[in-house]
């Protein structure tokens, strides 16, 4: 009998520090779960703004987009300085997405699971230059 109530006192414990701490891959935010990063990039021109933004893993990073005139063909390129972080890869030219109020939009998104972290990441566009802007992503642990 003794046994019983300690294994079941054990499981109301456990469940306890569970709730306390919060479950993994739980946002601790819900502001945390969506980011954007505008890119504005044309004649000696590349910008990222902001530089560097936070997301919890499972969140979404809306990419916008603004070139100058004539520059909407060039293709823009996101690419994660470690091979490893795939998430953080694309390629797209502004010119193939859907224009809503003169800018084109994209998402990235963190995989669940993704581990708290700075990501830094590569923003290449031909001809213009490149940045190295970065992502944080946030667990259920952060503020």
């Amino acid at each position: 009998m003794q046994k019983l109530i300690l294994a079941i006192l054990s499981m109301f414990f456990a469940c306890s520090l569970t709730q306390a701490q919060g479950t993994a891959g739980e946002c601790p935010d819900e502001a945390l779960m969506e980011a954007g990063v505008t890119i504005t990039y044309g004649d000696a021109l590349l910008r990222a703004e902001p530089a560097s933004v936070r997301v919890c893993a499972g969140g979404k990073i809306t990419i916008t987009l603004v070139p100058e005139a004539g520059y909407d063909v060039m293709e823009v390129e996101l690419k994660a300085r470690k091979k490893e972080e795939k998430w953080l890869k694309k390629a797209v030219r502004a010119v193939d997405l859907k224009e809503k109020e003169k800018r084109r939009q994209f998402k990235i998104k963190v995989p669940e699971g993704q581990p708290a972290g700075i990501y830094k990441y590569y923003v290449k566009v031909p001809g213009v230059g490149y940045l190295d802007p970065r992502v944080e992503v946030v667990d259920s642990h952060s503020q």
